[in-house]
């Protein structure tokens, strides 16, 4: 018989059998967590979670890492050894991993399965992995944790190999060589080594998403450029204060904003010729000046103006020469005079000239081209022609632009135009305002109210502005 009031040792063995399985009479004592643990023991090791307490050590020598639980010290050692306990349960695959959970991430590879979904509103991307999901997350954002690590670089980016590519930039490290005999291009990245390759194949991997349309590309940047073509978005905002045009593509932009600046990067590669241009499209067509195909051209142009003119009943002066001594921009030095395209003969109250302008004024120097015109008028004036001059420049093509959106207009209409400011010119009742007039038509215009942009160019002479006139088209 026990002695009375003598209390009754119990064995741990028989308190876990006191005790309900389901039952956690302990509890974390931290504020705010919640969590109950079926043993003293239990909620002591998970309390270590609120704090810094680290009591665990790596026992491999020179690592000093530590840890929180017994469980993560076990799972970071396998790091020291090149055991892989954990295969691939999928059958012809040979990977195996260090730890059941990197096994587990790597197994959805096999499936289409993608239980990380984007928590942004209206977003229904998903992946298979975490950490791509909160890397995709950042396109709502502008949130960008990788910095630069360059001093004087202010560069950060939404993900780190954005950040190692760019780091790139501050060194000339070329390790990738282009795999062609015979080209040395070396590059600071596989991928652009890879796209650089391209150049030497025909291989168009990238093809147009639009139905019906079979444009295939080399790279992605262009078949995205592409396929703006088929819709009206223009992303590339001019950055000059006051100006709204807006681009598809990011050459467009940098060329039309050469148009608030006199910068001419482009000079013309022929041997002689000083012509400098804004933009390389300008540089191109006016380079075919100096070869004999451009010269047709040229003359093919004329040629249908002066069919298109004398169908409309009116006689054309094809043999009008002038002195150009004094602008002194003609390459040869034997030729010191320019010939006009057409002087029309039946204007009785102005001298009608009709200058067939392909491509803008591009096939010449601008300078070149007002200092020619400027001559021309002096030389008719010395001369002895008394009646004031009227300039018609057309071009013949029909690609111009407004507010930088680029117009095309059919060539009935076109020539339509021109036989309205011809008959205007030429009737009876004209009386021109200035001396000198000098009429655009299918130029591009900065605007229908501001006129050509070719007079903000720096080259276009200020006293002629005044006597500038143009027709409106829409």
């Amino acid at each position: 018989m026990e002695p009375v009031g003598k209390k009754q040792k119990t064995s741990p063995q028989e308190i876990s059998h006191t005790v309900h399985p389901d039952s956690r009479p302990f509890e974390c004592k931290f504020d705010g967590c919640t969590k109950r643990f079926k043993t003293r023991r239990g909620m002591k090791a998970h309390q270590i979670v609120h704090t810094d307490i680290r009591p665990f050590e790596c026992k491999f020598d020179g690592c000093t890492k530590r840890f929180k639980t017994r469980g993560e010290m076990k799972r970071h050692l396998v790091v020291h050894t090149d055991i892989r306990p954990f295969k691939c349960k999928f059958d012809g695959c040979d990977a195996a991993f260090k730890t059941s959970c990197t096994r587990k991430h790597h197994q959805i590879s096999h499936t289409d399965i993608r239980p990380f979904k984007c928590k942004f509103d209206g977003c229904d991307a998903a992946f298979k992995k975490n950490d791509d999901m909160k890397r995709h997350q950042r396109v709502h954002t502008d949130i960008r944790p990788f910095k630069c690590k360059f001093d004087g670089c202010d560069a950060a980016f939404k993900t780190s190999s954005d950040m190692k590519q760019h780091l790139i930039i501050h060194t000339d490290i070329r390790p990738f060589k282009c795999n062609f005999d015979g080209c040395d291009a070396a590059f600071r990245t596989s991928y652009h080594r890879k796209r650089h390759q391209r150049v030497h194949t025909d291989i168009r991997p990238f093809k147009c998403k639009f139905d019906g349309c079979d444009a295939a590309f080399k790279t992605r940047t262009n078949r995205k450029s592409h396929q703006r073509v088929h819709t009206d978005i223009r992303p590339f905002k001019c950055k000059f204060d006051g100006c709204d045009a807006a681009f598809k593509t990011k050459g467009e932009m940098k060329g039309h904003m050469r148009v608030h600046t006199d910068i001419r990067p482009f000079k013309c590669k022929f041997d002689g010729c000083t012509s400098m241009f804004k933009t390389s499209g300008e540089m191109k067509v006016h380079q075919v000046v100096h070869t004999i195909d451009g010269q047709i051209r040229k003359k093919k142009h004329e040629s249908q103006a002066k069919k298109i003119i004398e169908s409309w009943g009116y006689s054309i002066d094809l043999e009008t020469n002038i002195n150009s001594k004094r602008a002194g921009c003609v390459p040869d030095a034997q030729r010191y005079f320019s010939r006009l395209d057409f002087r029309i003969i039946e204007s009785v109250n102005a001298i009608l000239i009709v200058e067939v302008d392909e491509d803008q004024h591009y096939w010449y120097n601008l300078a070149c081209e007002m200092s020619r015109m400027v001559d021309i008028q002096a030389s008719l004036v010395s001369a002895g022609y008394t009646l004031p001059i009227y300039w018609i420049r057309y071009n013949p093509n029909g690609k111009f632009h407004i507010e930088g959106v680029q117009k095309k207009i059919r060539r009935t209409e076109r020539e339509a135009e021109l036989k309205k400011q011809i008959d205007l010119v030429c009737s009876p009742d004209f009386e021109p305002e200035n001396q000198t007039t000098l009429h655009y038509l299918y130029y591009d215009l900065k605007s229908e109210i501001c006129g050509p942009e070719i007079m903000y160019d720096s080259e276009f002479p200020d006293v002629m502005v005044d006597f500038v006139t143009w027709s409106n088209y829409e």
